[in-house]
């Protein structure tokens, strides 16, 4: 049964008018945001925020046509996460780290992300309180970030601004290698040996030379005009003054003798 004259009201104020035979009147504000059908009294209100909460009552000018409703929208939330322990100097394989996501509002549903990849629980990874709290043990440096959530209830959503975790790993992977890389190295030549590690912060190098400890330190060794004597071991410490861990990585050189220049003896005749 169509609903001949009436009224749209949101708090009391009148925003849409029908009667028969005429399009609906509807104010300004709501012109573009109201679809109204006169047969059933059904009214579609797009795009709404939260100035649209509150009761809006359908009054026809027969009472038997009279009925309200009460809206409540959800605005989208400001979202924050908040450290529920320190997120910063964590050593890998050692800490853990709690992150909770705070927001209001109601029926919220939490989710995390670590970049792009989804947060999924496993035997270092746990959520809970509804998902609002990430607990990361035994922290790794793939964990550090930016870690975020999104919270959604269905009728807006939210993004927290990210978090990277200071995560204090290594030194690992260590590599050691010779310039020039030949298989033998005249005396007289010079040599570079250079260390590199994964490390943060990063690592102090030390280096030996058939386990004696010499007095340069740094990623370089650089040794000039080389004699036999050094052929041997050469070695690099890598340490973490953080972590206090360390790695080491040993190559060997050869130091062959110079190349004596062509003599020949004897006379022409």
């Amino acid at each position: 049964m169509s609903i001949p004259v009436g009224v749209w009201s949101h708090e009391s104020s009148v925003f849409l008018l029908w009667y028969p035979n005429n399009p609906p009147n509807v104010i300004p504000d709501y012109s573009q945001r109201v679809t109204f059908n006169s047969s059933s009294g059904t009214l579609l209100l797009k795009f709404v925020t939260t100035a649209d909460s509150g009761v809006y009552a359908l009054q026809g000018f027969d009472p038997a046509f009279t009925a309200s409703t009460n809206l409540s929208v959800q605005g989208k939330q400001q979202l924050q996460i908040l450290p529920l322990s320190n997120a910063t100097g964590l050593v890998e394989l050692n800490d853990t780290v709690s992150l909770t996501c705070s927001a209001s509002g109601s029926s919220l549903n939490f989710h995390w992300f670590n970049g792009s990849n989804d947060i999924t629980v496993n035997e270092r990874v746990q959520l809970s309180d509804e998902n609002r709290t990430l607990t990361i043990s035994t922290v790794l440096r793939s964990d550090k970030g930016p870690l975020y959530c999104v919270v959604s209830n269905g009728v807006s959503n939210g993004t927290s601004p990210p978090i990277v975790l200071d995560i204090r790993y290594g030194p690992s992977n260590i590599s050691l290698t010779v310039s020039p890389h030949v298989a033998a190295h005249r005396a007289g030549s010079d040599l570079t040996l250079s260390c590199s590690s994964e490390s943060n912060p990063p690592a102090l190098y030390q280096w030996a030379f058939d386990e004696t400890t010499l007095h340069q330190k740094g990623s370089q060794l650089l040794l000039a005009n080389v004699h036999q004597n050094q052929t041997g071991n050469y070695t690099c410490w890598a340490y973490n003054n953080v972590t206090l861990r360390y790695d080491t990585a040993t190559t060997w050189a050869i130091i062959i003798g110079k190349k004596n220049p062509l003599r020949m003896d004897g006379h022409c005749h």
